[in-house]
């Protein structure tokens, strides 16, 4: 069983980075292809149809991952409930189509009910998925996520370079959904019938009740930005946005993956050994911080250089949202560190407080920022909300354990405006013709320049670290 289980971690670690590399390719190719205009669509599509089916989204895939109870009984009422509630959801979207798309319905009518059918799938196979957790076949699913999304990397592109753009997007965007639920319909490791049992729906509802709000919260928070920014600046203002918070999330993202699986394992290890538990957590929160600063200084002060040579010179005018999305992104792998301690360490509901506040400073902000500045003034709104609840999480969290303020932020961020004092002194005596020669060398000064600081600031640790490893080597050998 230890075995399977360490093969299981190793193949959702890799399948997970694999698959945001294929992501991260696939979006760039086809925004080089497509405007954001075409982005802003699709960005408005997938909006709508996640904050509407919230209110269907109620956390099956871990109830029916440690139910005890009927578990037959229990798969085939939730996916009778997602199966009806999913095509309510969608004919009430039909009704109001032509509110949702005022100026160009006829033009998106298929894109429209393409992703009204594969976000009904999504929800429904939820529960089949979660069979297949419950018995450590994430090798299996592992390669599902990857096959998937490689063929709808592959689809895409067809259909991109054949001059169909808005189809290769959605295509990419839908596919993976589409090929995984596919697979668990035909592959279900039970039989598969829809029937509804009130007994098995109740325990399932008592168990998701307290999910709901949060589960509500959340999706709210993601997309309620995506809409303002459509309806009060503009489809295409919203392919800048939309593209500009993947882009400033991306090293988030592959920080979270790699040391938010190993902080979750050492929260709910050392729950009980205070003393052990704040040792980790400062460190976990030291390295979260350094390794965000070294990423995102260099991405900060080249927002614009990046930007052009990855999506090309058309989407150059989302630098200053990018720019401003830094402050989001840098947090959010350090709030998601503190997520997983409250929840390890059984208080969920300080998660649930941080997340009601947060909510809270974004959606008083959101429509009175957007309408003065634009897509600019929804990523201020998103900072803010990130900003309170950050704040919040950090109050709670003070019952639990203390932060070392110095060692986790005050140091790093020394060491990020150094390096950005070093780039403004040499950035006009250092140029070159090639942009990208140019922009390689900026970043590797200023991240050269990060790291020494940072070095010498916290030099004693450093050498007793060194001493840690040789005494180590003299052990081993």
């Amino acid at each position: 069983m230890k075995k399977k289980i360490i093969q299981s971690f190793a193949w959702n670690a890799t399948a997970n980075y694999v698959v945001l590399f294929l992501e991260f390719v696939g979006t760039i190719v086809l925004a080089r292809l497509l405007s954001p205009q075409d982005f802003g669509t699709i960005a408005y599509l997938m909006s709508v149809f996640t904050l509407t089916f919230m209110f269907i989204s109620w956390d099956e895939h871990s109830y029916l991952v440690q139910t005890q109870n009927d578990l037959k009984g229990a798969l085939r009422s939730i996916m009778t409930f997602k199966l009806a509630g999913s095509l309510i959801l969608v004919g009430a979207l039909s009704l109001l189509y032509p509110i949702l798309f005022p100026t160009t319905a006829g033009n998106h009518t298929w894109l429209f009910l393409c992703v009204g059918v594969a976000m009904t799938l999504k929800h429904v196979t939820t529960s089949i998925k979660a069979l297949y957790a419950r018995d450590i076949r994430f090798k299996e699913l592992s390669i599902l996520l990857l096959t998937s999304t490689a063929l709808s990397f592959a689809a895409a592109l067809i259909v991109a370079f054949n001059g169909l753009g808005i189809w290769a997007l959605l295509l990419f965007t839908i596919t993976p959904n589409i090929i995984k639920s596919a697979y668990l319909l035909m592959r279900s490791p039970t039989k598969l019938r829809l029937a509804f049992s009130r007994r098995d729906f109740r325990r399932f509802f008592d168990y998701a009740k307290y999910n709901i709000a949060t589960s509500i919260l959340n999706r709210t928070n993601e997309r309620a930005d995506d809409v303002t920014v459509k309806h009060l600046v503009g489809t295409g203002a919203l392919g800048l946005y939309s593209q500009a918070y993947t882009l400033s999330g991306l090293f988030s993202k592959f920080t979270i993956g790699s040391i938010g699986r190993v902080a979750a394992s050492v929260f709910a290890k050392f729950q009980n050994n205070k003393r052990v538990l704040q040792r980790n957590y400062n460190v976990l929160c030291a390295l979260v911080m350094r390794i965000v600063l070294f990423l995102y200084v260099p991405f900060f002060l080249l927002a614009k250089e990046a930007i052009v040579i990855v999506y090309g010179a058309k989407w150059a005018p989302m630098t200053t949202i990018a720019q401003i999305m830094v402050l989001y992104a840098l947090l959010l792998p350090y709030r998601q560190l503190h997520i997983n301690l409250n929840k390890h360490v059984g208080l969920p509901k300080n998660v649930a407080a941080a997340k009601t506040v947060e909510f809270a400073g974004f959606a008083i902000v959101l429509i009175p920022a957007t309408l003065i500045a634009g897509a600019e003034g929804a990523a201020m709104a998103v900072n803010l909300g990130m900003v309170a609840g950050i704040v919040e999480l950090l109050r709670r969290t003070r019952r639990i354990v203390s932060l070392n303020l110095k060692r986790v932020i005050v140091n790093p961020v020394i060491a990020g405006a150094g390096s950005a004092a070093v780039h403004l002194l040499v950035r006009n005596h250092i140029s070159f013709s090639q942009q990208l020669t140019s922009f390689i060398t900026h970043a590797l000064i200023i991240g050269v320049s990060y790291i020494i600081i940072l070095a010498l600031m916290e030099k004693s640790r450093l050498f007793w670290m060194i001493r840690q490893v040789k005494m180590l080597r003299k052990k081993t050998s």
